[in-house]
């Protein structure tokens, strides 16, 4: 009896416990959401309902939601009429009627208000009429400053076939940026904002997500022979004849995902405290051992150099080949990767993907930055990592022992980069969603990455880990802005550095955030003159002839040039013929830079950036002379193409 006693009494405090954890974030933007798959016809109904804070200390008289899927309604919209889409948009989806589209049939507010006649799509970027990504709700009941308010949505949805992210292809089902979610309402001082303005662009296919923080109660009501994975920690499963319901929670998250297919294999792993699961194909489950090594590795790797991840679980999802288009994609606890029968070995794009996305919970999750406006602090600092970690953990991208072939991941990168149609296009700090001409992806992820690598490589690992985790834990689960990262950058350089050497690196970093320089140095030539001995009147009555003190002294003469307009701090090896070496530093400012000596021997060569830390450098060939040929890379060419050859012929004659 007195355990009967105990239990009730202490009941309600224990669950408490379960279930008030110590919010991570502000949790501005939460929903409950009830979402019912109806797999033959290709559509979901679902009841939602928002609670929104106000963060401002403004009177909110509206809210703003994106309405995603009215991308793919037809091809006027803002996303496809701009090139939107990964592939074709082939004549089945007219003769098919495979578009997708969402229809919000009633939104009430907590007060009972129903808010539906009054609200109206709008098109607060492009004035594209025909565009529905974003709804304006005017409220009958204002928000205060700091208030609160419930606002309950009920629609329905068709999924259109996968054009992009989200879809269905056959039985495969992947829902991202599938419920009608609020945009941030910035308060004045946030980022960039010199009043309170709510930031709900529309969908641009160019760009991604902005999302406040928030608590998902997600209720997934799908066949019963359907698996389901998604974003947060399954708390529930109940079965209701031919279908199952499938209760997720996602705590301090900017968004939710989850995927469903018959067909699903499921494999478990762990990482520390985090539960691993990957669902994917049978004919892609030899995979499972190299995504979840690549997943622990970054997992790894990131909690040494940024900061911890907080959550209980990671889902990596590898479609079928049919899906896709729906692969290498983030979003909060579930990521997609490609895995692709018939790669040859060494060609490690499962691993690459998989890292590239895992990466994401660090900078497009924990910190949220806006894409849609500044995608290079999401998409180029996961590139930063994604390379660093491949080629750490792997031989790079691409590794062929036969022929000794080795594709680092940073060599890749930088190639996107400077294989751009025009890496002048616009600077990082533009805003990405409104950037035409192509190059968007290059720059975003390519420039952004080889920039981070030259920083390191100026100030070194240690100090670049203190600047990340500093950047990190100052930020997450908050909305940081490209100055915030910059300011934190100075700070740690200015204390780590001098002066001088500071100021020089803080110039690079303002020129490649801000500009659309190009850096570009080059050892123009080498000259080793006989100096000319002194001859003449130097004093009263003296006649100086020449000397054998003079005989022999050589002028030494290298000549730099900055051919690009980008100024790095950089560091010239040359080297004498009998083996000396000398290491001059360089502020790089000036356009020319001639190194002279007076000595008794020849320079034989001169090289800029003998370590590799200027990864931003466009041309590495023109960073290096030298006087004497240089044989041994010729040799190792020749020998590996006779190699080659050689087993080339042997192969051949045994099927002859």
């Amino acid at each position: 009896m007195k355990k009967i006693f105990f239990i009730l009494i202490f009941l309600p405090f224990l669950m408490l416990a379960q279930t008030s954890e110590t919010p991570l974030s502000s949790r501005v933007a939460s929903y409950d959401i009830q979402v019912t798959l109806d797999a033959a016809e290709k559509t979901l109904t679902a009841n939602e309902v928002l609670h929104w804070t106000n963060p401002s200390q403004d009177t909110i008289h509206e809210l703003r939601f994106h309405v995603y899927l009215n991308a793919f309604k037809n091809n006027q919209s803002t996303y496809l009429s701009g090139g939107g889409g990964f592939g074709a948009i082939g004549e089945e989806y007219d003769t098919e009627c495979l578009w997708g589209w969402t229809d919000i049939q009633k939104v009430t507010d907590e007060y009972g208000n129903d808010l539906t006649a009054k609200m109206a799509y709008i098109q607060p970027d492009d004035d594209n009429k025909e565009d529905q990504t974003v709804l304006q709700v005017p409220l009958q009941e204002p928000v205060m400053p700091g208030g609160k308010i419930d606002v309950t949505l009920e629609w329905k949805a068709k999924i259109p076939q996968t054009i992009s992210r989200t879809g269905y292809a056959k039985e495969f089902f992947f829902l991202v940026q599938w419920f009608p979610k609020v945009g941030v309402y910035e308060p004045a001082g946030m980022r960039f904002s010199e009043e309170g303005n709510w930031n709900c662009h529309q969908y641009h296919a160019p760009t991604e997500y902005y999302s406040d923080f928030g608590l998902y109660n997600v209720d997934i009501t799908v066949p019963s022979d359907f698996e389901v994975g998604a974003s947060g920690v399954l708390v529930d499963k109940k079965e209701i004849g031919e279908q199952t319901t499938h209760s997720y929670r996602a705590n301090d998250v900017i968004d939710f995902a989850w995927t469903a297919s018959p067909k699903f294999v499921e494999f478990k792993d762990k990482w520390e405290d985090v539960n691993l699961r990957l669902l994917t194909y049978e004919d892609r489950a030899v995979f499972a051992t190299r995504i979840f090594g690549a997943t622990k590795n970054t997992l790894e790797y990131l909690d040494d150099f940024v900061g911890e991840y907080p959550y209980q679980t990671l889902t990596v999802v590898a479609p079928p080949f049919y899906g896709l288009r729906s692969g290498a994609m983030e979003y909060p606890t579930l990521v997609t990767t490609f895995a692709i029968n018939g790669l040859p070995d060494g060609m490690l794009s499962t691993e690459t993907l998989t890292i590239h996305e895992t990466v994401h919970q660090y900078f497009m999750q924990m910190l949220a930055t806006n894409e849609q406006e500044e995608a290079w602090l999401d998409e180029g600092f996961t590139s930063y990592f994604e390379a660093k970690i491949m080629d750490k953990y792997y031989e790079g991208f691409f590794y062929d022992p036969y022929f000794d072939i080795r594709v680092g991941s940073q060599e890749l990168r930088r190639g996107r980069f400077f294989g751009a149609n025009n890496v002048k296009l616009q600077p990082l700090s533009a805003t990405t969603y409104k950037t035409e001409g192509g190059s968007h992806r290059e720059i975003s992820y390519g420039k952004t990455a080889v920039m981070l690598w030259t920083l390191e490589g100026l100030l070194g690992e240690d100090m670049m880990r203190e600047i990340m985790q500093t950047y990190f834990e100052r930020w997450k689960f908050k909305h940081p802005c490209g100055d915030d990262f910059m300011e934190i950058a100075r700070e740690i350089i200015e204390k780590n550095c001098e002066t001088e050497y500071a100021n020089n690196v803080l110039h690079f970093l303002y020129q490649a955030v801000n500009g659309t320089e190009v850096c570009d140095y080059a050892v123009v030539g080498i000259n080793n003159s006989v100096a000319e001995p002194k001859r003449g009147i130097f004093s009263e009555e003296i006649c100086i002839g020449n000397t054998e003190s003079e005989q022999g002294k050589l002028t030494n003469k290298v000549t730099i040039h900055r051919l690009g307009e980008m100024q790095v701090p950089v560091e010239v090896l040359l080297t004498y013929k009998s083996g000396k070496t000398i290491l001059e530093k360089w502020d790089g400012q000036s356009r020319v830079q001639v190194f002279e000596y007076q000595t008794n021997e020849k320079i034989i060569k001169a090289e800029i950036d003998p370590e590799r830390k200027i990864y931003i450098d466009k041309d590495f060939i023109n960073n290096s002379h030298t006087t004497q040929p240089e044989g041994q890379g010729i040799a190792k060419t020749t020998r590996t193409f006779f190699t080659w050859l050689q087993n080339l012929l042997t192969s051949v004659s045994l099927l002859v």
